[in-house]
């Protein structure tokens, strides 16, 4: 896979069974999803690690307003939106997979606002989001699991 904001080779990471990808250019990463779950804890070791792994690699300046591909699904742009309701950490998700990107840092500043307000709650989309865009993407989650449940009970009978 390839870094969303450089375009060079991300690297796999494995951190306590997880295996996240890195850019070691822009200190990016890449979780598949419902991996961030698991790095997102201020007090957790996982977390701690990954923190520690992304701070040595510098940041170049980046336009961070720019619209990224998903590196898992290239020909899908992934959405902007806010991570949890204090609104201080724009995310980019892919709607196709659900995997999230984090710039240089937001990961650390994902763990300080978990740690200031407890679990975060539900995700806040921002204003001037296109719904139908997110209604597509639930209504493809959703197909995907009945297709799945089909199958399974064509099987089994």
């Amino acid at each position: 896979m390839k870094c969303p904001r450089t375009g060079t080779a991300l690297k796999p990471l494995r951190i306590g069974g997880v295996e996240v990808d890195v850019s070691e250019h822009c200190a990016g990463v890449w979780f598949d999803r419902f991996e961030l779950d698991k790095f997102k804890t201020p007090n957790d070791a996982m977390g701690e690690a990954l923190a520690q792994h992304l701070s040595q690699f510098n940041s170049p300046l980046l336009d961070l307003s720019a619209r990224l591909r998903c590196p898992r699904h290239p020909e899908t742009m992934m959405m902007r939106r806010f991570f949890g309701q204090a609104r201080k950490v724009e995310i980019d998700e892919c709607p196709e997979c659900g995997g999230i990107w984090l710039d240089a840092e937001e990961l650390q500043l994902i763990r300080e606002l978990v740690g200031q307000n407890g679990p975060v709650g539900a995700p806040v989309v921002p204003s001037g989001t296109h719904v139908d865009v997110i209604d597509d993407a639930l209504r493809r989650d959703l197909d995907r699991i009945a297709n799945a449940l089909g199958a399974a009970s064509h099987a089994a009978g």
